[in-house]
């Protein structure tokens, strides 16, 4: 989310109400010093925001201030479309009803013309996630979510590791490991997460190609096969710039 973007998004989100620097910045996944500097540049606007300091303190706006209604612009469009759309493979929650006449409101206000582009970025976006699925391994639900009904401990192994912001938007992709992530200082996260032995491939490719963005803490035979890797591929272009 660029700059602009997110300075709308914290407006809106005084709308609904109080927000710290820690929530606004949990929200956009931003540093603290981010929103306090993007606070300095709405009031700069004359959005008046009212500080509140202390225990419970915040930010707010001030009473009757209304931001304008926004247009969705086509890629937002069709964000909203695809989550509805995925919402239709659960078919146990209380939106079935309800995602039918979201959706058609929303392709009612689009023109049709800006509404074909949505449906061919969607159809690509569709095309694109069914082929993740079907190449890309992911750890079983029962495995490591579930970890000990019906396996050993000892076919388990712990990991854990310090990821920068952007190796953290990788990890939280992945809907077994994204949740096992915590937030240890400002743009530091830690993930930990047990992994079925025979999930450990799946682990090396995935940390070795978070390169710097991560660091695995434990367990060592981790570490250490990721070392062997860069080494590998260190000697390969070594031996090819002496070549050259």
């Amino acid at each position: 989310m660029n700059k602009i973007n997110r300075l709308a998004a914290i407006v809106m989100a005084l709308q609904h109400g109080h927000e710290t620097a820690r929530s606004l910045a949990d929200k956009f996944e931003v540093s603290r010093r981010t929103i306090l500097r993007d606070i300095q540049s709405l009031s700069e606007m004359n959005v008046p925001i009212i500080a509140i300091s202390g225990p419970g303190g915040g930010f707010q706006l001030m009473e009757g201030y209304v931001l304008p209604p926004l247009q969705l612009d086509p890629v937002e469009a069709a964000t909203i479309i695809f989550a509805l759309e995925r919402i239709s493979h659960h078919v146990h929650t209380p939106f079935q009803e309800s995602r039918w006449t979201v959706m058609d409101k929303i392709r009612a206000i689009i023109p049709e013309d800006v509404m074909a582009r949505i449906d061919l970025m969607l159809n690509q976006l569709n095309h694109r996630i069914h082929e993740h699925n079907e190449h890309i391994k992911h750890f079983e639900p029962s495995k490591s979510l579930v970890p000990y009904e019906g396996w050993a401990e000892s076919s388990l192994i712990r990991v854990k590791a310090l990821l920068n912001h952007s190796a953290m938007v990788e990890a939280q992709q992945d809907e077994h490991i994204g949740e096992k992530m915590t937030e240890v200082s400002p743009g530091l996260w830690e993930l930990s997460f047990l992994c079925p032995s025979e999930d450990w491939s799946w682990v090396v490719r995935f940390f070795y190609r978070l390169g710097k963005g991560a660091e695995v803490l434990e367990p060592e035979e981790l570490r250490n096969e990721i070392r062997q890797h860069a080494a590998d591929v260190f000697q390969l272009y070594a031996s090819s710039f002496n070549r050259c």
